[in-house]
């Protein structure tokens, strides 16, 4: 988040106005170095907050590994961007050069465009709650994911 916020107070924010948006499709993008200083809101108090949304969290993780930075002990990588993707269903992408962003943001938007909803309405209106064995077939995908170091 710009101004020196971190990415646990830009999330709660961004999540706040995702839940008043009422497009039915939606994902968010984070992008941040997803290193803490100075949050409002703890670590589990994002991993609570993200177990309730409805759509997924991609985050594009910019942190610059220090090189004899005398702060390099102070500014680790947490990994909390990792955990919101995964938990909402997003993806994580770790980017070291600024050129590629471009790219991993047109790979998201692809992602998002290329997204299905299946819906299931048993024949069987009984309403047993059994379970009901069903089949899924998904064309080839159009090659590897890139790499973006």
């Amino acid at each position: 988040m710009a101004g020196g916020n971190t990415a646990l107070d830009a999330i709660r924010m961004a999540v706040g106005e995702m839940r008043r948006a009422s497009n039915p499709r939606k994902a968010l993008l984070l992008v941040s170095d997803g290193v803490e200083n100075r949050s409002r809101y703890t670590a589990r108090d994002i991993r609570r907050l993200i177990s309730e949304v409805d759509f997924p969290v991609y985050t594009i993780n910019v942190y610059e590994r220090p090189r004899g930075n005398r702060y390099g002990i102070q500014r680790r990588d947490s990994g909390i961007l990792e955990i919101i993707s995964a938990t909402t269903g997003g993806r994580t992408f770790a980017v070291r050069d600024p050129r590629k962003l471009m790219s991993v943001a047109e790979l998201i938007n692809s992602e998002i465009r290329h997204e299905y909803v299946l819906g299931y309405v048993p024949s069987n209106q009984a309403l047993d709650g059994k379970f009901h064995r069903i089949h899924v077939e998904i064309g080839p995908s159009s090659g590897p994911v890139p790499d973006f170091p």
